[in-house]
């Protein structure tokens, strides 16, 4: 301004003259004219000179901050408040710029994640953008650009987005996410690969973890890798280590358990051995655990109650097993019957299926009856009927009441053979079909020393075709025998065994008597059904034993005790199986040939037993004994 005055003497310059003036001057003599040059009194200044960044010098005049040097609005922290000379508003702008050479590297930038470089200047790993402190495994060990410390985060994290994802993470199970980054199977946590089944039906692949989804069923603890289906099961710890769903005590799964299980299996190592089995004879084996080799129980018919129960006997059709018992009284649980016989059914298929019906063949509902059935009944079974004869007292006389059952229908056809008046009842009765249907029987007592024969033919009807009594047979037991061409009728009488043989046929048969053995007296006697043999079986009081006795010879099974009651059954091998009563109400099974010798057992009976039939088919023998109010059945398998 000096200058400008000093130019002229006039005292008054227009503010026209002096800009046009400030064009042309340039105090420093920087090549700048001082309408340019910010500073026109220093050299260093003006925009013709190069930027000195961070002085605090605007020297090229561009009115821009000195600290700011990418002009992106950020200062360094280091320059935060420092303000450029000559340069209004400077020292305002916000810091954390991290790199002030990058316009597109400040806090207002959005952050490119995975390039490696901290865009925003937030001081975080480019590699952690979940910011949980782990980073994938393709990223360990990259820095990032302005952040400094990185490039040292540990891998193994799953999802970047997610901070709850990574290997610290707590993971929950069954939620279908691998949370800890740890790469299981989220359904299998005890890692030994089986799903629990509870599971199955939401089970799929485990996000986070590749590969999953594919395991199988059955873990039945998935907290113990010591426990699923491939695991192997030490019986008897109490685990079910292979899932296998079986009782740990029940090593043979026959649903009986071991005795260190509190269960009464005798072998657990053999699913044919447990308390419930059947008994299979001759095999040197406790099957039934009943504590006895070849033992089995004989348990008590369910859902009756019975009084005054004698005479027992089997007999078979072809496709049912009978057990007809004789009684004074026999309550079913629907009927009461009084002086009675009815037939117990069992399928012969498998007869330890059970009782499974009743056929009432001679019954009575009438109380008091007219009559009282006497000792001793026969009875036979076929497909369409059942044949049977019971033995009636009225008191002044005495019959024998024949019977044939319609098995379809249930009718009866009966009819009475009365004996002659005055005769006291029978104490044992017998019969047998002939080859043309017709039913024979007999009965003997031993007091009045009558025998009585009937035969009935196959129509059962039109009366009886032979009613015979014969005199002098004191014999207190009987048994009839058509094998032969010739009728037999065994006795025991007379200190002896006799044999009465007689005509089949004929309407009017006489009895020959002969003395058949006298070196025996036998308290009951029996015929097996297949007599191919031709033995008579006997419980002997003379050798107190059971004896089996032909024409020629005769075999003692010892009985230790007086046999009182004998059965036989003799099978098509010629196996014997008889069953026998001992004076002391003790129940015993003796089976085999006198060729090969006999097997004996004592069974366990849950009453004092008075009589016993015995029965073999399709592998099964079937054992019957009655008490005086009781009946009870076992079987057992051959």
């Amino acid at each position: 301004m000096l200058l400008l005055l000093g130019l002229g003497a006039c005292s008054w310059v227009s503010d026209a003259d002096f800009e046009e003036r400030l064009t042309q001057v340039d105090n420093d003599a920087d090549g700048v004219p001082a309408a340019e040059d910010c500073d026109d009194l220093n050299p260093a200044i003006s925009p013709a000179v190069i930027e000195i960044w961070y002085d605090g010098i605007d020297q090229r005049c561009d009115g821009g901050d000195d600290y700011d040097q990418d002009g992106d609005g950020y200062v360094q922290n280091a320059y935060i408040g420092l303000v450029t000379a000559g340069v209004a508003g400077t020292g305002a702008l916000p810091g954390n710029d991290c790199d002030d050479l990058a316009p597109r590297v400040s806090p207002n930038e959005t952050d490119s994640w995975y390039d490696g470089v901290d865009q925003d200047c937030d001081g975080a790993d480019d590699y952690d953008q979940d910011e949980d402190g782990y980073v994938e495994d393709d990223h360990v060990g990259l820095p990032t650009t302005y952040a400094a410390g990185t490039g040292v985060l540990p891998g193994r994290d799953c999802d970047d987005l997610a901070p709850a994802v990574n290997p610290e993470g707590d993971d929950l199970w069954y939620d279908g996410e691998d949370t800890d980054c740890g790469g299981e199977d989220d359904w299998d946590q005890d890692v030994d690969g089986f799903i629990d089944p509870a599971m199955y039906a939401d089970y799929g692949p485990t996000t986070y973890a590749p590969g999953t989804g594919n395991l199988a069923n059955g873990d039945c603890d998935d907290t113990d890798a010591l426990v699923s289906p491939a695991a192997f099961d030490e019986w008897y710890d109490g685990d079910d280590s292979d899932c296998a769903g079986d009782d740990d005590y029940d090593q043979d799964l026959d649903g009986y358990a071991d005795p260190r299980g509190g269960g009464l299996d005798c072998d657990d190592g053999d699913a044919a051995i447990h308390p419930d089995a059947r008994e299979s004879l001759g095999d040197r084996d406790d099957s039934d655990c009943d504590g006895g080799v070849d033992s089995f129980l004989l348990a008590p018919i369910e859902g009756f109650t019975w009084s005054g129960v004698h005479s027992p006997v089997f007999d078979e059709s072809s496709d049912t097993i009978y057990l007809s018992v004789a009684a004074a009284q026999i309550d079913t649980g629907a009927t009461v019957y009084h002086d009675s016989a009815l037939a117990l059914r069992w399928s012969n298929a498998d007869p330890g299926d059970g009782q499974d019906g009743v056929a009432a063949w001679s019954a009575s509902t009438t109380d008091p009856s007219d009559y009282t059935i006497g000792r001793g009944q026969g009875f036979i079974a076929s497909d369409d009927y059942l044949y049977g004869v019971v033995s009636l007292d009225y008191g002044d006389t005495r019959a024998l009441r024949l019977v044939r059952y319609e098995v379809a229908t249930g009718t009866r056809f009966a009819a009475n053979a009365n004996g002659s008046d005055g005769l006291s009842g029978f104490d044992d009765v017998s019969i047998a079909l002939d080859a043309d249907g017709a039913l024979h029987a007999v009965a003997c007592e031993d007091a009045t020393e009558v025998l009585q024969y009937v035969r009935v033919p196959s129509s059962f009807s039109g009366g009886f075709a032979a009613d015979e009594e014969i005199a002098g047979v004191g014999a207190a037991d009987c048994a009839i025998d058509l094998h032969a061409p010739t009728g037999h009728i065994f006795t025991s009488e007379r200190g002896g065994v006799w044999d009465y043989t007689f005509d089949v046929a004929s309407s009017t048969p006489t009895f020959a008597g002969s003395a058949y053995s006298m070196s025996y007296a036998p308290l009951d006697l029996d015929i097996p059904a297949a007599w191919s043999d031709s033995v008579l079986v006997m419980a002997d009081a003379t050798t107190d034993s059971v004896v089996l006795l032909d024409a020629v010879s005769a075999a003692t099974i010892g009985a230790g005790d007086v046999p009182v009651e004998v059965d036989v059954f003799q099978d098509t091998g010629g196996t014997l199986y008889i069953g026998y009563i001992t004076a002391g109400g003790d129940a015993r099974l003796t089976f085999g040939t006198v060729a090969d010798g006999f097997t004996e057992r004592e069974l366990p009976t849950p009453f004092a037993v008075q009589d016993v039939s015995v029965w073999v088919s399709g592998g099964y023998l079937m054992y019957a004994v009655v008490g005086v109010n009781d009946v009870a059945v076992g079987i057992a398998r051959l």
